[in-house]
């Protein structure tokens, strides 16, 4: 078992990672724990004591302050206080509604995040963001607010359906190309199944991925220095696809679509060398997802910029946007949006 602790503005954040860190959780007394509908039975198998339960539908379609709301109701009506835990066990969905229920009761109440995803437990479950779409716009509505604890469970991942596997490693993919050489390389001497299958291998991929962002969170909590920024690679088109889609196409797909996309209009403008491109590609076919542009379109190109428009990072007219300068090496541009739309007008 690995413990990892940072320093963050609530106190100290603890993260538990390896087989069976569940069982840290111990009996558990005063404590709600949030979850979804289709892992009732996998939580009740973990969870011990007298805790109390709320499960909500699975997916983004959770993801609104109707269902916040939902989890306030709960802690009201059940009279938990202060002192009191809130527990997610799931994916990032969960850990965004509970992460902002427990930032605004009672002002912030104890916030524990078990994660049950790859995805989740690459970041998802991490960094103390949490945000709920509205309007059809991700996250647009949220707070930080991080866990005292993450419980990573390495045995669940073999537990994991193919379709979860994937929308993680479209994470992992981010990490390694701007950020971990050394993750890269790993990856790049690895198939998926061989890392998943070896227990040592899954611990040193999550434990890498770990360290990877909340070495910067821990810098860059509240994402105000842009040393965070870097942890946005992929995602400014990547949460576009997904808006555009419905959220039909998932998290981790649309993430590589978009450091595809992003890359392609870095070396467009001359920010980043071909070679940079042709590596990344290198990656992601590796980890068995496409290359080509149209596979992750869910509808005409530039229909994006309305949703890029409501990104967080941008301005009226400027966008910051991360890319890597060299294999792990990062980079944050800012870049004109009427650029970024040309240059999506011109994709087919």
């Amino acid at each position: 078992m690995q413990r990892f602790s940072y320093r963050l503005s609530r106190g100290v954040t603890e993260i538990i990672l390896g087989t069976g860190a569940i069982s840290s959780l111990g009996e558990l007394e005063d404590a709600l724990v949030l979850f979804p509908e289709s892992l009732e039975d996998l939580v009740k198998s973990h969870i011990h004591g007298s805790a109390e339960y709320i499960g909500i539908s699975d997916g983004e379609e959770s993801k609104t302050m109707e269902t916040v709301i939902q989890v306030l109701d709960k802690l009201m009506v059940g009279n938990f206080k202060r002192n009191s835990m809130l527990i997610s066990f799931g994916g990032g969905t969960v850990s965004d509604v509970a992460g902002f229920a427990a930032s605004i009761y009672l002002r912030g109440i104890r916030y524990i995040s078990v994660p049950t995803t790859l995805l989740s437990m690459v970041d998802a479950s991490m960094g103390g963001k949490n945000g709920v779409n509205f309007k059809g716009v991700k996250n647009v509505l949220g707070t930080f607010y991080s866990p005292s604890e993450i419980i990573i469970d390495t045995s669940l991942v073999r537990e994991m359906p193919k379709f979860l596997i994937e929308d993680g490693i479209g994470e992992i993919a981010k990490y390694a190309a701007i950020l971990d050489i050394e993750l890269q390389e790993f990856l790049m001497n690895n198939s998926v199944n061989e890392i998943l299958e070896d227990e040592e291998k899954t611990q040193y991929l999550l434990t890498r991925c770990v360290k990877d962002k909340m070495d910067l969170v821990e810098q860059d909590e509240f994402d105000q220095k842009g040393i965070r920024a870097v942890l946005n690679y992929g995602h400014t088109i990547g949460h576009a696809i997904e808006a555009l889609s419905g959220f039909s196409i998932s998290h981790g797909r649309a993430v590589i679509g978009g450091m595809l996309m992003e890359t392609d209009y870095a070396v467009s403008k001359g920010l980043v060398t071909p070679d940079v491109r042709k590596r990344i590609g290198e990656l992601v076919t590796h980890l068995g997802f496409s290359v080509k542009r149209e596979d992750y379109l869910p509808g005409p190109p530039e229909e994006l910029i309305q949703y890029i428009l409501s990104d967080k990072k941008s301005t009226r007219h400027t966008l910051k946007l991360p890319i890597p300068e060299k294999p792990g090496i990062p980079k944050v541009c800012e870049v004109e949006l009427s650029s970024i739309s040309d240059y999506l007008g011109l994709l087919k």
